[in-house]
């Protein structure tokens, strides 16, 4: 398992369509989604392991915008991972069902090889 801290934001043009793909089995609440929307992004961190990408907010995250869970995009539901190159932490784009996520993050080339790598390995 790979832990990284992150911060991460979904897309709001696919907000809806997010949360209908978390359900039933994980998902972020609306409320806290709606707090997403507009620029917002939220401290936490990502786990990857061998067959699921984990993203969930910290504590202090969890307690200012209440409500926020954690969700898990299974790595075969990935269709695609792009690196967004930026003026300071680069961004992670991962597409999965007709959505996105993104996430910002230190060495985010590395880790996006890292997660391209372990889908390689789990859709062989």
């Amino acid at each position: 398992m790979i832990k990284k801290g992150i911060n991460f934001q979904c897309s709001d043009a696919h907000v809806q369509t997010w949360i209908s793909f978390m359900q039933p089995t994980t998902y972020v609440a609306v409320s806290a989604v709606s707090k997403l929307l507009g620029g917002t992004w939220v401290g936490g961190s990502c786990e990857l392991t061998e067959d699921k990408i984990k993203i969930y907010a910290n504590w202090a995250n969890k307690e200012v915008m209440g409500n926020l869970k954690e969700f898990v995009i299974p790595l075969e539901d990935i269709t695609n991972v792009e690196v967004e190159k930026t003026l300071t932490t680069d961004i992670i784009i991962l597409y999965f069902g007709n959505t996105l996520v993104k996430m910002r993050c230190f060495k985010a080339s590395y880790f996006a090889n890292q997660i391209k790598d372990y889908i390689n390995k789990k859709l062989s």
